[in-house]
């Protein structure tokens, strides 16, 4: 999700947090950090049960994008610039993409050095003229 991971995460908590009431939401927000409760679980509690769960995964995937990062967003191997000379292409929303899939690889442990990442882009079907 690049640069809109977090705005997202934020909407989607304001969307789950929107089945419940005021009072049910402060009762159950300090639970957020708590351990992740399983599907069955939750569905005993219907929509605050629901909601709850949700807090929870999000809250764990913040904590995941910002104690460690490395793993989540690893620094960048390849630019624009090296896509669109490696490939031959114009830029645009093409290259983006290409951009993307390396660093889904790279999340992945797919690649994790330059060459590596050259050799991927090679590869994949955006890369197809």
């Amino acid at each position: 999700m690049g640069e809109a991971a977090i705005p997202l995460l934020f909407l989607c908590w304001a969307d789950y947090t929107s089945y419940v009431s005021d009072a049910q939401l402060r009762r159950i927000l300090p639970q957020s950090s708590a351990r992740l409760m399983t599907i069955s679980q939750a569905q005993r509690y219907k929509n605050v049960g629901k909601t709850l769960r949700h807090l929870q995964v999000l809250f764990f995937m913040l904590e995941q994008y910002f104690e460690r990062p490395a793993l989540v967003r690893p620094d960048k191997i390849l630019t624009g610039v090296d896509v669109m000379n490696v490939l031959h292409l114009k830029p645009g929303p093409q290259v983006g993409a290409i951009l993307e899939a390396v660093a889904e690889a790279q999340v992945e442990g797919k690649i994790s050095t330059r060459a590596e990442a050259l050799d991927f882009i090679k590869t994949l079907p955006a890369a197809e003229k």
